[in-house]
């Protein structure tokens, strides 16, 4: 969902984007990328070590939150309902594999340390076959990979699948929804839903930091954040479904609860200390 733009010299993409407009919210007064500092990060696990570490303050990559992951990392309210799906080469217009379902036994490559790696080792076809997983280090590994011939399909969220195919032409998404008892589409209510996963998208923080996770929780519900996320929707996820949001008011149902109680302003205002005789 975020990419570096040679041209710009920037980071861009829709996370970055509503990134952006919670920066806003924390540091009214300045250009928000005048305070943002950007760093590259693996996928998943990779990324979590960072946060813990220090070496950064906030995830905001394409990360799904789960109950796992909240055992490492406090996650905010999701942004993004997603699900994955599968990316593979075209054909005269077509796919070459129609859904997943036709990928049994055929080399299907996700990155590393992920939930979509997990999800293609799990999936078993209706006639009992599995996909042959292949890890990458990141989800563009795998599209290289695909475009090379080495593997027959990339599996991740639909978010990040359609910017692939905007950038390779030759590829399109698989057409054809998953076997019914695989078919995940909690926010995604079309007929021709293909995702197997449901994939809440969430920034994560270090578990300590409470405070600052109810405060971008209190800034992503603002009506400023509201209309920017649809604005960035419809520059850089055009055809993503994402049910889960009114597409009216841009609110949605949180995943979880605000952690502690809820922050409306930065720095949090404190107590006048004590008077000391």
């Amino acid at each position: 969902m975020s990419h570096w733009n040679s041209s710009t010299q920037q980071f861009e993409g829709f996370n970055i984007d509503l990134l952006l407009e919670v920066a806003r919210a924390l540091w009214p007064e300045v250009n928000p990328r005048d305070r943002v500092e950007f760093r590259v990060v693996p996928p998943g696990q990779g990324a979590f070590e960072m946060l813990n570490r220090g070496e950064i303050d906030l995830i905001a990559t394409s990360l799904t939150a789960s109950c796992e992951r909240a055992r490492e990392v406090l996650f905010s309210n999701d942004y993004l309902d997603s699900g994955q799906t599968v990316l593979v080469r075209a054909r005269d217009g077509r796919p070459e594999f129609a859904g997943v379902e036709q990928l049994g036994g055929h080399r299907v490559c996700a990155a590393n340390n992920t939930t979509s790696l997990v999800a293609i080792r799990r999936y078993q076809t209706a006639g009992g076959q599995r996909l042959v997983p292949v890890a990458a280090e990141h989800s563009i590994d795998c599209l290289v990979m695909l475009r090379q011939g080495q593997v027959d399909g990339v599996s991740t969220d639909e978010n990040i699948l359609l910017g692939f195919a905007q950038m390779a032409p030759d590829t399109m998404l698989v057409t054809e929804p998953p076997r019914p008892d695989q078919r995940f589409c909690t926010y995604n209510l079309s007929d021709d839903c293909r995702w197997f996963t449901d994939e809440p998208h969430a920034f994560a923080f270090r578990l300590e930091d409470l405070e600052l996770a109810a405060f971008v929780n209190h800034a992503l519900a603002l009506p400023g954040t509201r209309q920017a996320w649809l604005t960035a929707h419809a520059r850089w996820l055009v055809g993503h479904p994402d049910a889960g949001r009114d597409p009216g008011t841009g609110a949605r149902t949180p995943m979880m609860p605000s952690p502690g109680e809820p922050v409306t302003s930065w720095p949090p205002p404190r107590p006048p200390a004590a008077p000391t005789d």
